[in-house]
Protein backbone atom coordinates (compact mmCIF):
# COMPACT_ATOMS: atom_id res chain seq x y z
CA UNK A 1 0.00 0.00 0.00
CA UNK A 2 1.74 3.36 -0.94
CA UNK A 3 1.61 6.44 1.21
CA UNK A 4 -1.78 9.31 0.46
CA UNK A 5 -0.52 12.02 -2.08
CA UNK A 6 2.51 10.48 -2.26
CA UNK A 7 2.72 10.77 -6.31
CA UNK A 8 0.85 14.21 -5.87
CA UNK A 9 1.99 16.74 -8.09
CA UNK A 10 0.84 20.06 -9.61
CA UNK A 11 -0.24 19.85 -13.17
CA UNK A 12 -0.15 23.65 -14.92
CA UNK A 13 -2.30 24.63 -18.01
CA UNK A 14 -2.43 27.83 -19.78
CA UNK A 15 -5.18 29.71 -21.78
CA UNK A 16 -4.59 32.83 -23.75
CA UNK A 17 -7.35 35.59 -25.32
CA UNK A 18 -5.26 38.14 -27.53
CA UNK A 19 -7.16 41.38 -27.21
CA UNK A 20 -6.64 43.40 -30.21
CA UNK A 21 -5.82 47.35 -28.44
CA UNK A 22 -3.27 49.67 -29.21
CA UNK A 23 -0.85 48.54 -27.19
CA UNK A 24 -2.08 44.35 -27.98
CA UNK A 25 -3.15 42.87 -24.70
CA UNK A 26 -2.80 38.63 -23.62
CA UNK A 27 -5.55 37.91 -21.10
CA UNK A 28 -3.44 34.92 -20.14
CA UNK A 29 -5.58 32.05 -17.71
CA UNK A 30 -2.80 29.93 -15.21
CA UNK A 31 -5.21 26.61 -13.91
CA UNK A 32 -3.79 23.81 -11.47
CA UNK A 33 -5.66 20.72 -12.42
CA UNK A 34 -3.52 18.81 -10.02
CA UNK A 35 -3.42 17.18 -7.20
CA UNK A 36 -0.53 19.99 -5.20
CA UNK A 37 0.20 23.46 -5.07
CA UNK A 38 1.89 25.21 -7.90
CA UNK A 39 4.48 27.93 -6.22
CA UNK A 40 4.37 31.73 -6.84
CA UNK A 41 6.31 33.28 -9.25
CA UNK A 42 5.74 30.44 -11.90
CA UNK A 43 6.59 32.38 -15.71
CA UNK A 44 4.70 32.37 -18.25
CA UNK A 45 5.84 33.61 -21.82
CA UNK A 46 3.55 34.62 -24.54
CA UNK A 47 5.16 34.11 -28.33
CA UNK A 48 4.13 34.64 -31.62
CA UNK A 49 4.67 32.48 -34.71
CA UNK A 50 6.77 33.90 -37.13
CA UNK A 51 7.09 31.51 -40.38
CA UNK A 52 7.62 28.09 -38.78
CA UNK A 53 9.57 29.56 -35.42
CA UNK A 54 8.56 31.37 -32.54
CA UNK A 55 9.36 34.42 -30.65
CA UNK A 56 8.52 35.59 -27.45
CA UNK A 57 7.22 38.98 -26.91
CA UNK A 58 6.01 39.17 -23.53
CA UNK A 59 6.28 37.77 -20.10
CA UNK A 60 4.12 37.31 -16.90
CA UNK A 61 4.58 35.84 -12.93
CA UNK A 62 1.86 34.42 -10.79
CA UNK A 63 1.35 36.45 -8.00
CA UNK A 64 0.59 33.45 -5.48
CA UNK A 65 0.38 30.26 -4.51
CA UNK A 66 -2.55 28.42 -6.57
CA UNK A 67 -3.81 25.21 -4.77
CA UNK A 68 -5.26 22.32 -6.42
CA UNK A 69 -8.51 23.45 -8.70
CA UNK A 70 -7.71 27.46 -8.39
CA UNK A 71 -6.78 29.77 -11.14
CA UNK A 72 -5.22 33.39 -11.58
CA UNK A 73 -5.86 35.54 -14.29
CA UNK A 74 -2.85 37.59 -15.31
CA UNK A 75 -2.74 40.65 -17.98
CA UNK A 76 0.64 41.32 -19.83
CA UNK A 77 0.65 44.09 -22.50
CA UNK A 78 2.67 43.02 -25.32
CA UNK A 79 5.17 45.91 -26.40
CA UNK A 80 4.27 48.41 -29.28
CA UNK A 81 6.18 46.63 -32.47
CA UNK A 82 6.83 43.38 -31.41
CA UNK A 83 3.42 42.11 -32.95
CA UNK A 84 0.22 42.83 -34.40
CA UNK A 85 -3.17 41.69 -34.24
CA UNK A 86 -2.63 39.85 -37.46
CA UNK A 87 0.19 37.50 -35.79
CA UNK A 88 -0.85 34.37 -34.32
CA UNK A 89 0.01 33.93 -30.55
CA UNK A 90 0.29 30.97 -28.03
CA UNK A 91 1.73 30.80 -24.41
CA UNK A 92 3.24 28.56 -22.25
CA UNK A 93 4.61 27.96 -19.08
CA UNK A 94 8.06 28.54 -18.78
CA UNK A 95 10.56 26.38 -16.63
CA UNK A 96 14.36 26.35 -16.15
CA UNK A 97 15.20 22.78 -17.05
CA UNK A 98 18.40 22.64 -14.51
CA UNK A 99 16.67 25.04 -11.72
CA UNK A 100 12.77 24.02 -12.11
CA UNK A 101 9.70 26.46 -10.23
CA UNK A 102 8.33 23.35 -9.74
CA UNK A 103 7.91 19.75 -10.80
CA UNK A 104 4.43 18.74 -12.44
CA UNK A 105 2.71 15.79 -13.91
Amino acid sequence: MQDRGLFDAPDVVVFLAMECSEPLTARIQIRNIGLASVPTGVEVGVFKKVGVSEQQVAMGLTTRRLLPGQTEPLTVTIPLGAGTADDEYFVRVLLNASNPTFHQC
